[in-house]
């Protein structure tokens, strides 16, 4: 817990802080807010998490993910992006490269040490393609060598935030590895925040032609990842698609082109990286008390746990945006944006929202009911530590969904960057 203090307390100062810069890091208002969040959330989880979430290495794994995404966040040429980009990728090869007994490697496991090498792989192409260009930044300029080295970037990034065909790799990480060193990565989002800094530099062509794309994958992927969850009958494996998908809402939203859907995404994320642990809390204690993750022993525990059932019904509603929270001024940006630029894909996105709403009533009624109280294991209910994080959260997305005036214009000063440049890249002939 003191190192989740000390790094929220440097962050918090590094992006409060007039002159932070140098020629390899610096902290943008871009970078600040998912900063912060990201330090906020990981703070949460060294407080509230269960003991046995936080044994052995994890927090060293946990404090390493942050470091490799905060250099991510900070860094000023596409070398030192990588550095963090490997850096916050090592506790997860790490965890999953381990083998059983036999000395092979599980099939689980299989896929996200394969698509995190694929991922890395793809940005040191593009770094090693830059530096033979003479371009180690993020500057203006086209190229073949160029337009090349930020496709694979591009692709790297969607990879890394588990983008439809690539979702099995951060489902089967956040499900399998019951710590929060794979949940910090998933609301980090070193990849959405990638897109982000290459949709609001000036990309010439490669916005023309290789942005719109990435928003129609996005976009599509949210949808196509909402389905798949209709078959999900594990909690754990539930709420990870669950996760999963809102990583589509914000790339989508950050390739619109408009300041609305940009807004949306920026806010959206602010969300995700606030409800979503919360969740993850909620799930975590439940098995921790009952230790099974198991469907059948974990029903009907609203008897005994109704705090911890009315956290996990107040996070939910505030991620699938209820009117009166952050995550409704969110997804009212997101969707007008995307009608403006994508009216048919517009219509996909209140779809994917609807089922996530679904697939989380689901999974609340699951957990909470479906047993009489005899049946049910005694269990204690919320936790003053629990209690305390959790209350924080609700009280954050209702008091800013109820006056979201600071909070916008907060993220509408970079959402209007990125489309000012986006544009500017458009009418380039």
């Amino acid at each position: 817990m003191a190192a989740g203090a000390v790094t929220l307390l440097f962050v918090a100062a590094a992006a409060f802080a007039p002159d932070v810069d140098n020629s390899w890091l610096g902290m943008s208002g871009q970078a600040a807010a998912p900063s912060i969040v990201l330090t906020v959330a990981v703070f949460a989880l060294f407080v509230a998490s269960p003991k046995r979430d936080l044994e052995g290495n994890t927090c060293a794994r946990l404090l390493t993910v942050v470091a490799g995404t905060l250099l991510v966040y900070c860094a000023r040429d596409m070398p030192v992006v990588f550095c963090g980009w490997l850096v916050s990728s090592l506790p997860l090869l790490v965890k999953f490269g381990n083998t059983d007994g036999a000395g092979s490697l599980k099939f689980s496991a299989v896929r996200p040490v394969v698509m995190l090498l694929v991922s890395c792989g793809l940005l040191g192409i593009a770094v090693i393609i830059l530096s033979i260009a003479g371009d180690a930044g993020l500057g203006s300029g086209d190229g073949y060598l160029r337009n090349a080295a930020l496709a694979s970037a591009l692709a790297a990034a969607l990879i890394r935030s588990g983008v439809f065909p690539f979702h099995s790799w951060a489902v089967n990480s956040l499900a399998e590895d019951s710590s929060a060193v794979s949940l910090s990565l998933a609301i980090g989002m070193p990849g959405a925040f990638l897109i982000a800094r290459l949709a609001g530099q000036a990309l010439g062509n490669v916005a023309v032609t290789f942005l719109p794309l990435v928003g129609d994958l996005a976009l599509i992927s949210t949808v196509l990842i909402s389905l798949a969850a209709l078959a999900e009958r594990n909690p754990r494996r539930l709420l990870a698609l669950v996760v999963t998908s809102q990583s589509g809402f914000i790339i989508g939203g950050l390739a619109l082109h408009n300041v609305q859907g940009i807004s949306g995404a920026l806010l959206h994320w602010v969300v995700v990286g606030v409800s979503t642990p919360g969740l993850v809390l909620v799930l975590r204690g439940l098995e921790a008390r009952c230790g099974t993750a198991t469907r059948v022993s974990l029903a009907g525990l609203g008897s005994r746990a109704p705090r911890l059932a009315a956290f996990f019904i107040m996070l939910s509603l505030a991620l699938v945006g209820l009117p009166g929270t952050l995550g409704f001024c969110a997804e009212d940006l997101l969707f007008h944006g995307a009608l403006e630029t994508h009216p048919l894909l517009g219509f996909a996105l209140p779809i994917a929202t609807a089922l996530n709403a679904i697939h989380l009533f689901r999974l609340f009624s699951n957990l909470f009911f479906g047993l009489p109280t005899r049946h049910v294991p005694a269990i204690c209910d919320c936790l003053p530590r629990e209690r305390w994080i959790l209350s924080a959260m609700v009280l954050f997305l209702v008091g800013t969904g109820l006056m979201p005036n600071q909070i916008v214009q907060w993220r509408v000063a970079s959402a209007q960057a990125i489309a000012r440049v986006a544009a500017n890249a458009s009418s380039t002939p």
